[in-house]
C-alpha cells in the first residue's frame, strides 16, 4: 500500500512538472549590454519584449533611458544578482537624462522586482494630467513591488511630489537595502511619497538610509493620510536628523493632521540642526556655517534646512542685501517653511525674492506652526496656469497660530487658475504691516483669503497695507479682484482690523454679471473695522460690481474712512447662502453717494449712517507718489475722531510716512495732511503720471496693458519687436480721457504667438508718444 501511494505523489508530481514546463519554458533572461554582446542595447526593447516571468538582466554602464511597464511581472536587475560576481549598482544607471522619470510601473503583478540598479537625474513635471505624472525616480501605480539593494539620488520631481519613488495609488512596495538621499521635490516627499491606500514594507534587517533629501513637506518622505504602513515603528539604517523630525519625515492622519503615533529608529544621522539665528547672502557659500555674518550661507533653502526650529524654539534667518533666485542662489520654490520660523530681510537694504515666474513662493502645510514671520523683503513674479480645477496659491499657510508680515511687497504675480492668490486657512492670528501688494494678475482673484474652520477665534490686523494696480480676469470659478476675503465658515468667530490702509486704482473684469467686489470682500458672520482707510479709483467691469461686498450675515464698521470715486458702485450687500442680513456701521467718514447708494439685494440690511459722515468729493491731489493724499482743500481734513473702539490702535505714521495726527486731531482717510511737514506741490507744477504700464514683465503667457491718458484724441498702442517692426496693432481709436486696460494674449496680427525676446509697446496720443519694454520668456 506504501509503494502504491509513492508511486501515486510521483505521478502527481511528474504530472505537475509537466504542466508548469510550458511556463518554465517562456521565462526567459533577457540580457542588455551596451557593447552589444546581449540580448538587447537598450532596456526599453528588453522590457517591451520581455514576458510575464521574464528576468532583465542588465550589465554596468549608464543608460540615458525613460522606461514604462505595465501588466507584467518581471525581475529587472543589475548583473550580478543571476550571474554572481561583485555587485556594482553605483556602476548600473538608469539615467533619466533630467527629460522624464526614470522608472515607471503600472499595474505590476506580485513577484516583480527592482534590485542593485542606481536610478539618478529623473525629472518629473506635473501640469495637471493624471497623477502618474508624479514621481521623478521610480513611479508605481497599482503594483506590488519589491525594490532592493538600489541607489536613488539626484531625482527632481518639479511640481509634483516624490522626487525618489512615489507610490501614487493601490500599491504594496517592499523596500530592503536602498539608498534614497539628494532628491528634490517642490511639493511633497522628496525621497518618498506614498499615498492612495498603498502599503510600504520597510526592511528591519536590511535596513534602508533615506537622507538629505528635499521638499516643502515631508523632505525625506511623506506618507499621506491614505497610507498606511505595515509596522508602526520604521527602522531604518541612516536619515538626515536625529530624533522624529516632522519636517523631514511626516506621516499625517485621517484629517491631515500629523501622525505621532508611529517610530523612526535609525541607526544614524548626517545633519546637525543649528539653533541660529542663520545668515544668509548671496555672495555667501552652502559650505559655510552661517552662524554669523562674516561667514553667510548662500541660500535660504539651505538655511531653513539646517535651521532648528520647534514648539519652543523660534528660528531666525537674516538675508543680507541682494537677489535670491533659483538662478542666482539655487532656491527652490516653494520655500521649506519649518515651525516657529522668521525670515527677516536687510534693514539697510533691499532683500529680493525672485521666484523667476515659478508656480509658488511660500508654502508651509504644517499642521502645528505657532509663528511663521516675514520681514524687509521684496517678493515677485510668480506664475501658474493650469485649467480645470486646482492649482496653486503662491502663499499658503493653513493651521497656524500666528502668521506676520511686516515691510513686504508683494508683484509680479500671475495665476491664471481657480486658486486664490494668497490662502490662509485657519489662521489665528495674522498681521501685515506696512506691505503692499501690486502688479498682480489673478484668474479668481483674492490677495488674502482667510477661512476660519477651526473652533478658534481667529484675529486679522491690516495696518498701513496698500493694494493698488492689480487686474483679474475672466474665470469661472469663483470671480473677483479681492485684497480681501474673510470667511467665518463656521467657527467661533472672525474679527478683522483694516487700519490705516489703502485699496486703490485695481480692475475687475472677472465677470460682466454677477456681485463681484474689486477691493474687500466680508462674509458669513466675520466682523471687520475699517478705520482710517482709503478706497477709490477701483474698476469693475460688472453693473453689480463694488469696492466693497459684504455678504451673509457680515458686519463692518466704518471709522474715518473714505470711500469714493470707485466704478460702478462704490458698495454692495447681499444674503448668501444661509441668508443672513448685513450689519453696517458709518462714523466720521466719506461714502459717495450716502447709505442711499449702497447696492442691496432687498430690504433687511441694517445700515447706520449718521450726521458725522459726508458724501462729497474728498479732494485729493489726484496725481505724483500719493495720489491718493489730500490737498489743501479737502474736507477731509481733521474730519475724523479719536474716540476709537477698545483695541484699534492707530499707527505713528500715515502711509506717506507723516505723523497720523496733526495738531491734535485726525483727518479721514489714509493720509494726514501736514503743510508742516510736507513740501507743498505747485499746481502748475504737476508731478508727471504714468501713461502705460505693462505687467507681468517679462511675460511667459499674456500681457496686461494699462493706460492712463489727461487728454481725449486719437489713441495708438503698437507692440513692435527689436527690429522696429510692427506685430501686432493693440489699439487704434479715437479715446476719452481717462483710464483703460485690456490683455494681449501674445498674438500677432496673423494670429501667430510671438516668439521669445525683447518687444516694446509704444503708445501715441496726439502729438504725444511713449513706450514701455517687455520681455517674453
Amino acid at each position: 500500500m506504501n509503494n502504491e501511494k509513492q508511486l501515486i505523489c510521483w505521478q502527481l508530481i511528474a504530472f505537475t512538472m509537466l504542466l508548469w514546463l510550458p511556463y518554465a519554458a517562456k521565462a526567459d533572461i533577457l540580457r542588455v549590454k551596451q557593447d552589444g554582446t546581449g540580448d538587447y542595447v537598450l532596456i526599453a526593447d528588453a522590457l517591451s519584449a520581455a514576458n510575464t516571468g521574464d528576468t532583465v538582466l542588465i550589465y554596468p554602464g549608464e543608460y540615458f533611458e525613460n522606461l514604462f511597464v505595465s501588466d507584467k511581472q518581471l525581475v529587472i536587475a543589475g548583473a550580478s544578482l543571476v550571474d554572481g560576481g561583485p555587485v556594482m549598482t553605483r556602476q548600473t544607471i538608469i539615467n533619466g537624462g533630467g527629460n522624464s522619470t526614470c522608472l515607471r510601473l503600472l499595474r505590476m503583478a506580485a513577484g516583480t522586482e527592482i534590485s542593485r540598479l542606481t536610478f539618478k537625474n529623473g525629472h518629473s513635471a506635473y501640469l495637471g494630467g493624471i497623477e502618474y505624472d508624479f514621481g521623478a525616480g521610480i513611479t508605481l501605480g497599482q503594483s506590488t513591488v519589491v525594490i532592493s539593494d538600489c541607489v536613488i539620488t539626484e531625482n527632481y520631481a518639479y511640481r509634483s511630489g516624490g522626487g525618489g519613488i512615489c507610490v501614487v495609488a493601490l500599491c504594496h512596495l517592499t523596500l530592503s537595502g536602498c539608498s534614497i538621499y539628494n532628491n528634490k521635490a517642490t511639493a511633497s516627499g522628496g525621497g518618498i511619497l506614498a499615498g492612495g491606500n498603498s502599503t510600504v514594507v520597510f526592511d528591519s534587517i536590511n535596513r534602508n538610509s533615506i537622507y538629505m533629501n528635499y521638499a516643502s513637506l515631508g523632505a525625506d518622505m511623506n506618507l499621506s493620510k491614505t497610507f498606511a504602513v505595515v509596522d508602526d515603528t520604521i527602522k531604518l539604517d541612516t536619515i538626515t536628523v536625529a530624533g522624529f523630525n516632522h519636517h523631514y519625515i511626516r506621516r499625517s492622519g485621517t484629517s491631515g493632521e500629523i501622525d505621532y503615533s508611529f517610530q523612526v529608529l535609525p541607526n544614524a544621522h548626517v545633519l546637525d540642526l543649528k539653533d541660529g539665528p542663520l545668515y544668509v547672502s548671496p555672495s555667501g557659500s552652502d559650505e559655510n556655517d552661517g552662524l554669523s555674518p562674516e561667514n553667510p550661507m548662500k541660500s535660504i533653502r539651505w538655511a531653513l534646512y539646517n535651521l532648528r526650529c520647534d514648539t519652543d524654539h523660534t528660528g531666525r534667518i537674516i538675508l543680507d542685501e541682494g537677489l535670491y533666485s533659483t538662478s542666482a542662489t539655487g532656491e527652490i520654490y516653494p520655500l521649506f517653511i519649518k515651525n516657529n520660523t522668521s525670515i527677516e530681510g536687510s534693514t539697510t537694504g533691499q532683500s529680493v525674492i525672485d521666484c523667476e515666474l515659478e508656480e509658488s513662493i511660500i508654502n508651509s502645510g504644517d499642521t502645528t506652526t505657532r509663528l511663521i514671520a516675514f520681514s524687509n523683503l521684496d517678493i515677485k513674479n510668480f506664475y501658474h496656469e493650469q485649467s480645470g480645477l486646482g492649482g496653486r496659491s503662491f502663499v499658503y499657510f493653513t493651521t497656524s497660530d500666528r502668521v506676520t508680515f511686516v515691510n513686504l511687497s508683494f508683484h509680479g504675480v500671475t495665476n491664471i487658475s481657480s486658486a486664490p492668490g494668497m490662502i490662509f486657512n485657519a489662521v489665528d492670528s495674522l498681521f501685515v504691516r506696512k506691505t503692499r501688494f501690486y502688479d498682480i494678475r489673478l484668474a479668481r482673484g483674492t490677495i488674502v483669503n482667510n477661512w476660519l474652520l477651526t473652533n478658534q477665534q481667529c484675529f486679522g490686523l491690516f495696518e498701513s497695507v496698500v493694494f493698488n494696480n492689480n487686474y483679474s480676469i475672466c474665470c469661472p470659478y469663483e470671480p473677483d479682484l479681492r485684497f480681501l476675503r474673510a470667511i467665518q465658515a463656521g467657527g467661533l468667530g472672525m474679527t478683522l482690523h483694516f487700519i490705516n490702509s489703502e485699496i486703490s486704482d485695481n480692475i475687475d473684469s472677472s465677470n460682466t454679471t454677477l456681485y463681484v467686489t474689486g477691493g474687500m470682500s466680508i462674509s458669513d458672520r466675520a466682523k471687520a473695522w475699517v478705520v482710517n482707510s482709503t478706497i477709490g479709483g477701483n474698476i469693475s467691469t460688472s453693473p453689480l460690481g463694488a469696492a466693497i461686498g459684504l455678504v451673509d450675515g457680515a458686519e463692518v464698521r466704518f471709522i474715518n474712512s473714505i470711500i469714493y470715486g470707485n466704478t460702478p458702485n462704490q458698495m454692495f450687500s447681499i444674503r448668501g447662502e444661509n441668508n443672513l442680513p448685513n450689519t453696517l456701521h458709518f462714523s466720521h467718514s466719506v461714502l459717495q453717494g450716502g447709505a442711499e447708494a449702497i447696492l442691496t439685494d432687498g430690504p433687511g440690511h441694517s445700515i447706520f449712517f449718521d450726521e458725522t459722515n459726508i458724501t462729497t468729493d474728498p479732494q485729493w491731489v489726484g496725481y505724483g507718489t500719493y495720489p491718493y493724499a489730500l490737498s489743501g482743500f479737502s474736507p477731509c481734513i481733521d474730519a475724523g475722531t479719536l474716540d476709537l473702539p477698545e483695541g484699534i490702535v492707530l499707527p505713528d505714521k500715515d502711509l506717506a510716512g507723516q505723523p497720523r495726527m496733526y495738531g491734535g486731531m485726525v483727518d479721514m482717510g489714509a493720509y494726514e495732511f501736514n503743510p508742516v511737514g510736507l513740501e507743498p506741490i505747485r499746481p502748475e507744477e504737476p508731478q508727471e503720471k504714468k501713461m502705460l504700464i505693462v505687467s507681468p514683465n517679462p511675460v511667459k503667457d499674456g500681457l496686461l496693458i494699462t493706460y492712463q491718458i489727461q487728454d481725449a484724441g486719437y489713441l495708438s498702442i503698437e507692440a513692435y519687436n527689436q527690429l522696429g517692426r510692427m506685430v501686432k496693432k493693440l489699439v487704434d481709436r479715437n479715446e476719452t480721457a481717462g483710464k483703460g486696460s485690456f490683455y494681449w494674449n501674445l498674438l500677432d496680427d496673423t494670429g501667430n504667438r510671438i516668439s521669445k525676446g525683447t518687444y516694446f509697446i509704444k503708445l501715441k496720443l496726439n502729438n504725444t508718444e511713449t513706450s514701455e519694454k517687455m520681455v517674453v520668456m
